[in-house]
C-alpha cells in the first residue's frame, strides 16, 4: 500500500556558526556523543562517508532495544544545507528524506530541518518533535563542550607562561 507524504518542520537557534552545527552532522566524532545521547542510550557504532552518494550508518541502544539509522547523503554544501535519505531497515521501499538549512544570523545559526515522511506516521509526530528537539539539545551541549574544551587548550599556554 502507497502512502502520501507529510513534512514535518522544525528549527533550532544555536549560538554558534553554521560551519560548526553543519561539521556535527558529518564528523564521526562529534556524531557520536550527541546522536544517541539521550537517558540509557548509547553508541555502539557510527561511519560516515560525507560526500554527497557517500553512505552513513549508525547503530545505538536504548536499554535493551537496538537503534538503527543508515542513509545516504544527496546535498553537502557546507555551510549551507544538507540534505540526506534516512531508514530503519535496509530493504525500506521509501526512505525519509531530511533536510538541514544553516542560516547565519546574529545569534549564530539557525537551524531548519525538514523531515519529509510517509503521512502513515501522521500519529507519531509528537514523539518525533520531542526526539528532534531533545537531539538539538545535545548537539547543543556537544557545541557547548567543543567550544569549551577549544577555549582551555588555547589558554592553557598562557596560563603556564603567565606562571
Amino acid at each position: 500500500m502507497s502512502y502520501p507524504s507529510m513534512l514535518l518542520k522544525l528549527s533550532h537557534v544555536f549560538y554558534h556558526q553554521p560551519e560548526q552545527v553543519f561539521d556535527l552532522w558529518v564528523d564521526e566524532q562529534h556524531a557520536a556523543s550527541w546522536l544517541f545521547g539521550g537517558p540509557d542510550q548509547f553508541t555502539d557504532m557510527i561511519r560516515i562517508d560525507a560526500r554527497v552518494g557517500g553512505r552513513f550508518f549508525a547503530s545505538g541502544r536504548t536499554g535493551t532495544k537496538a537503534i538503527v539509522h543508515q542513509g545516504q547523503f544527496h546535498v553537502l554544501q557546507r555551510p549551507q544545507q544538507i540534505r540526506f535519505s534516512v531508514s530503519p531497515f535496509p530493504d525500506q521501499m521509501s526512505p525519509d528524506l531530511i533536510q538541514l538549512r544553516f542560516e547565519r544570523n546574529p545569534f549564530g545559526c539557525e537551524l531548519q530541518l525538514t523531515h519529509q515522511l510517509s503521512s502513515r506516521f501522521y500519529d507519531e509526530r509528537p514523539r518525533l518533535i520531542e526526539n528532534w528537539t531533545q537531539l538539538f539539545a545535545r548537539m547543543a551541549l556537544e557545541l557547548n563542550d567543543a567550544v569549551t574544551v577549544s577555549a582551555r587548550s588555547v589558554s592553557s599556554p598562557a596560563l603556564a607562561a603567565a606562571r
